[in-house]
């Protein structure tokens, strides 16, 4: 039960994750300025944030995004580690253990900062603006997750690979 509670956690921080850098679903950025960026611009803008809150939004969503990548980039070595020790014949059980830690305690960090960031961005805006928020993010989200059901080029999808049976 745990394992799946945070495997679906782990599943909305990375969708969440990259939802943040998918550019379609970003307002259209300023030359020079990132995904992540413009998408802070528009949230901003919709908020209707000003002076020092404004800086102060940017400033935690920057600090979690650092705190992620920084996970990020962690996760990925352990992973290529984790991938070499599989693939001998016999891998060292203890290895494996203590890989398995790092790339678990890493998983965290990456979904315990999404939680985070919510409640440090929450706690400083209205409720009107947290509604804001959370509806904007929301609908990012599901977008995201539609383009992410749709079959790649050259693939059935489930329902076509039923009909083919």
């Amino acid at each position: 039960m745990a394992n799946k509670t945070i495997l679906k956690l782990l599943t909305a921080a990375l969708v969440f994750s990259v939802l943040l850098g998918t550019q379609s679903l970003a307002p259209a950025k300023e030359e020079g300025q990132s995904s992540s960026q413009a998408l802070r611009v528009h949230l901003v803008d919709i908020m209707n944030l000003r002076g020092d809150k404004a800086k102060t939004f940017i400033e935690a969503e920057e600090k979690y995004d650092r705190i992620r990548q920084e996970a990020l980039e962690r996760i990925n070595k352990s992973q290529d580690q984790l991938g070499k020790l599989l693939s001998s014949k016999k891998p060292d059980a203890e290895k494996l253990k203590k890989l398995i830690s790092v790339i678990a305690s890493d998983q965290d960090i990456l979904v315990n900062t999404y939680k985070l960031r919510r409640d440090e961005t929450l706690a400083m805006l209205t409720p009107v603006q947290q509604g804001q928020y959370l509806n904007i993010t929301w609908k990012w989200q599901q977008k995201l997750l539609e383009k992410y059901k749709q079959p790649k080029t050259g693939q059935k999808s489930k329902k076509n690979k039923e009909k083919a049976r």
